[in-house]
């Protein structure tokens, strides 16, 4: 038996050896793969949320519809002391309400494009999704003065397509990492309780203020007291990539 035995490992040695390399070849390429977290702008990724220490984080806004909600909002945020925010909004709900556009100018939060139309540019010919991209685009500038910067998907669905489309009118895309789901009419206490529990350093929150999210004006005047007692300071989406990229943010020492 002895000797059977013996001719069996010399069998088995080779697939084992080529086995073995095979497991070390991918433990190598693993551990030197790209790393492509949420927060990696590299290439032209999302940007989902920012690996800072600061106690930071970014309230945005996407409005599509309505023009009751968000007066609510930016009163609720003032009143809080929230002096920094990002609204996403669509060129058609811009071009209708262009009075609730100059207000969130003027309140002195930040504007981002959400395409034209609100629909899932995912489901277009790459024609149809450039234009609604460079016509959104068109009209903030047309609006406000100033080329956006940033750009949020509508639905938050996208593909390399459309990032390549989204680049090339200059803009940064947005998606997020904590999503409060106050489009669904939860009590304001229950997105309170939302923003409470996805807190954390670098964070972008998916808050809205179309005339669905009939609870978020009041959630703002919940969460805002907890956030601050924890230390927490409320920026701009740009003022959030500044701290990624390592740059002093003059208005980060306050809300107010």
């Amino acid at each position: 038996m002895f000797p059977i035995w013996t001719f069996s490992l010399k069998q088995l040695r080779r697939p084992l050896m080529i086995a073995l390399i095979a497991l070390i070849a991918v433990s190598v390429l693993w551990a030197e793969r790209p790393s492509l977290t949420a927060s990696n702008t590299s290439g032209g990724e999302p940007v989902y949320s920012v690996q800072t220490s600061s106690l930071s984080l970014a309230l945005t806004f996407d409005i599509t519809w309505g023009d009751h909600v968000v007066t609510d909002v930016l009163s609720a945020l003032q009143s809080q002391g929230i002096a920094q925010a990002t609204f996403f909004v669509s060129g058609e709900w811009a071009e209708a309400h262009p009075q609730q556009v100059q207000a969130i100018l003027a309140a002195g939060y930040e504007l981002g494009s959400e395409g034209y139309t609100y629909r899932s540019y995912t489901k277009l010919s790459e024609d149809q999704a450039a234009a609604e991209i460079e016509k959104g685009v068109e009209t903030l500038t047309a609006l406000t003065g100033q080329h956006p910067k940033l750009f949020r998907f509508p639905n938050g669905a996208y593909n390399p397509t459309l990032l390549r489309l989204v680049r090339a009118q200059g803009l940064t895309a947005i998606q997020w990492d904590a999503d409060t789901q106050d489009w669904k009419k939860p009590q304001p206490r229950t997105i309170a309780t939302a923003v409470a529990k996805q807190t954390h350093p670098g964070a972008i929150f998916l808050l809205h203020a179309s005339d669905s999210a009939t609870g978020t004006a009041e959630a703002i005047r919940l969460f805002a007291p907890v956030l601050k007692d924890e230390g927490y300071r409320c920026v701009s989406v740009s003022q959030l990539l500044q701290l990624q990229a390592g740059q002093n943010v003059p208005t980060l020492g306050a809300n107010h």
